[in-house]
Order: structure tokens, then C-alpha cells, then sequence
């Protein structure tokens, strides 16, 4: 359980010069006499005492409200984690209940967040000419290592196309740019006869203009996490998850990410707290625009959980940021022309957190029958 205090006002404003530098900004810092502190044991606060941005006295942590709910929202995700892996191994029991089975059978299928990729309400958001800002800066690991692989091999097994074509999709990327994209890749290594013959049918069905029309959405997290284990030579699946601890450790590396921060990435994917590491990834990517006060634990609502809502809130503090400095409403993301376009995508995505009904799993996954030029794999 999470043991704290509230600190009293006078308690406050006898530490005003050790509590006043906790807060992120200046915005921030001058409502210091309406911000409520918290004190809890500081072993409840070892990630904040690494980064020294709690105060210490006494073997209590000082803590104020926004860093406060980040504490409590990673205790939950937690223990939420921990209890899901003792409720699976009781799953084979309640799955063979002939009056529970059916529902505990497909617990996994639903996704209760928003629904990326559905509908044609931010189709248009982003361009060809946008998505290598978005890799570097936006993306979670697992996209991020979709993209990398693309261009570094010019094409994409057909489990990685999936997931990376309809995460584009539900970014915002329409049918007709999402076509020019990956047709500027994949001629790198082949006609354009031949690559509109295997790969032109698998694109339209996926944007449901082919075969049952249905309109596909974006995998979530939980979908990726569970989905099939990629294979030599294919590239999709969940980093946290799929890859070996000196890979994933190797790849943080590539990022610049190294010391306690790799480490306090790796622990909770070395715990099968997949979800957690990626936030954990997403913290430490943004920690200066999340220190400088454009966002706050609110905001990262959904990461972990989509790496669409990871996208979204990673382009909504760059907003921010760009907005504060003097950029109008431009994100710093993205070179090609549709930068704008890219900030109000991510203001509208940012804004949708937790909106949407729960999806089926043939929603979210397109069958192949009727799309076989998408599974040809050379």
C-alpha cells in the first residue's frame, strides 16, 4: 500500500526554498502557494530520488501533486501487472468453465481505448515526408524499429507490414500517401509493376476499400504483446517482449539511453512489466519537455497501451514545447509539409485518450483470405 501525508501549510512555507524547485517550469513554480505536497517513506520514491527531483528530510520524500500522481499511477500499473500474472495461472481452470469460458476466452480481443484508424476523421494528418521526424523523435521502440528496418531492408515481412501499416493509418497517414510511401521503398528493390502487383491489393485492403470493406484499426499494445514471436528476418512484434535482454539493452544504447535510465527500462521488462518499460522508455525520452512543464502524468495517459496513444502524447508535447518558444502552432516534428497538420493530429489524438467502444479482434486484425497478395513475403 502507498503510505503518505499531506503537507500542511505551514510545513509548506517553512520548506519554500527546498519545495519551490520541485516544480517543472515557471508556470508552475509561480502557483507554488496553491500546489499540495505530499511526504511519503522514500523507498516509495526511488525512481524520483535518482533523477534528486523530490526533496529529502528525515527519510520522507517531498513530493508535489503532479509527481505525486505519476507515483501512484506507476504503483497501480504495478500491481495491476503483477496480479494479471497471478490470475493467469488460474485461467486454464476458469477457461474450461463451460459458464465462463467463452468470456474468459476472449478477454484479449477487446481493446476499450480509442479506436485508431477507424473512420476518416484524421486522414490527412501526416505525410510520407514527415514520418522519418516522427521515427526518431515520436514513435514507441516497436514502431520505431519497423520504420528503421524498412528502409534499412526496403521492404517488410508481411506481420510487419500490419502492424506498421495500420499504425500509419491510424496516425493519420491516408490510402493514396500510404501507398506512395511504402512504393518509394519498396522500388528500391523491385519495378513498380512489381511492386503494384504483389502489395497494391494488400494496402486498399487494409484501408477497407477491398475485399469485406471492413475498416481495420491499429493494434494495441496487449494484441502486439501476445501476438506471434517474430522469427529471423521479420521485424514486428514488441521489443520489451520479443527481444533478448543484450538486443533490447543494445538498442537503448542506440538511443543514448545508458546507466540507471537503461536499467530502469530493462527491470520491468526482465519482470514481464512490458507495458511498464515502454512507459518507462517514454519518460526518459521526454524528460526535458516533461520537466520544462508541458506535460504532465495526465498527459501520458494510454502509453504503454497503444503505441498510437504513444505517439499522440509524444507529438502533443512537442506542441507544446514549439508553441511555448515561439513556433505558433507548427510541431517540431516532421520536415515535409505536413508539420501543421501534424500538431492538430496530435492535439485531437491527445484530447480522444480513453474514448471509443471496445474493439473485436477480427476489427483490429484483417483476415487474409481475401488478401493474399499482402502475405507474399519475398
Amino acid at each position: 500500500d502507498l503510505v503518505y501525508d499531506v503537507v500542511g501549510d505551514d510545513e509548506k512555507q517553512r520548506l519554500r526554498d527546498q519545495l519551490l524547485p520541485l516544480l517543472r517550469g515557471k508556470a508552475m513554480a509561480s502557483n507554488f502557494d496553491r500546489m499540495q505536497y505530499f511526504k511519503l517513506p522514500f523507498t516509495q520514491a526511488l525512481p524520483e530520488i535518482s533523477r534528486r527531483a523530490v526533496y529529502l528530510s528525515r527519510g520522507k520524500a517531498y513530493v508535489p501533486l503532479e509527481m505525486f500522481v505519476g507515483i501512484i499511477t506507476q504503483r497501480f500499473r504495478a500491481g495491476l501487472s503483477k496480479s494479471l500474472a497471478k490470475g493467469a495461472a488460474g485461467f486454464g481452470a476458469a477457461a474450461a468453465d463451460p459458464r465462463i469460458g467463452p468470456v474468459m476466452n476472449n478477454i484479449e480481443k477487446q481493446y476499450v481505448g480509442k479506436a485508431y484508424g477507424a473512420g476518416r476523421a484524421e486522414s490527412g494528418a501526416i505525410t510520407p515526408e514527415d514520418i522519418d521526424g516522427l521515427a526518431d523523435e515520436s514513435m514507441p521502440l516497436c514502431m520505431r524499429h519497423l520504420h528503421k528496418t524498412m528502409r534499412a531492408q526496403h521492404k517488410l515481412k508481411h506481420q510487419g507490414r500490419m502492424q506498421y501499416g495500420l499504425f500509419l493509418k491510424g496516425a493519420g497517414l491516408s490510402l493514396e500517401e500510404a501507398s506512395r510511401f511504402f512504393e518509394m521503398e519498396y522500388t528500391k528493390i523491385m519495378s513498380a509493376a512489381d511492386y503494384k502487383k504483389r502489395y497494391s491489393y494488400g494496402w486498399r485492403h487494409m484501408y477497407g476499400k477491398e475485399g469485406k470493406r471492413t475498416d481495420y484499426t491499429a493494434y494495441g499494445c496487449v494484441h502486439i504483446i501476445q501476438g506471434t514471436p517474430p522469427l529471423p528476418g521479420q521485424a514486428h512484434g514488441c521489443p520489451f517482449r520479443h527481444f533478448g535482454e543484450n538486443q533490447l539493452s543494445a538498442m537503448l544504447g542506440q538511443l543514448r539511453i545508458t546507466g540507471s535510465d537503461r536499467e530502469s527500462i530493462l527491470k520491468p521488462a526482465r519482470e514481464h512489466q512490458y507495458q511498464i518499460a515502454c512507459y518507462k522508455h517514454f519518460e526518459i525520452k521526454h524528460r526535458d519537455l516533461l520537466n520544462a512543464g508541458y506535460g504532465t502524468a495526465k498527459d501520458l495517459d494510454g502509453v504503454g497501451n497503444h503505441p498510437n496513444s504513444y505517439l499522440s502524447a509524444s507529438m502533443a508535447l512537442h506542441q507544446a514545447a514549439a508553441k511555448a518558444k515561439g513556433g505558433g502552432s507548427k510541431s517540431s516534428i516532421g520536415s515535409g509539409s505536413g508539420s501543421g497538420a501534424i500538431a492538430a493530429a496530435a492535439a485531437g489524438n491527445a484530447g480522444a485518450q480513453g474514448q471509443g467502444q471496445a474493439q473485436q479482434q477480427a476489427k483490429a486484425e484483417p483476415m487474409e483470405v481475401e488478401a493474399a497478395p499482402a502475405a507474399v513475403e519475398g
